[in-house]
């Protein structure tokens, strides 16, 4: 019975493994985007990656 019981232990922690590291996936595809996000938002808000700016001019 004991042998039974922890097979089915087993399983169950195998299915919640799987299913954590598709969570953590995601996660980590979610972080890599916000990343990329917020490159684009610093590029956006500083004023000498636009190349019409008056003050690259020597």
């Amino acid at each position: 019975m004991e042998i039974k019981a922890g097979n089915l232990f087993h399983l169950e922690w195998m299915q919640h493994q799987s299913w954590l590291t598709h969570l953590e996936t995601q996660l980590t595809q979610l972080q890599t985007q916000l990343t990329q996000l917020q490159t684009q938002l610093t590029q956006l808000q500083s004023p000498s990656s636009k190349p019409s700016s008056p003050s690259s001019k020597p």
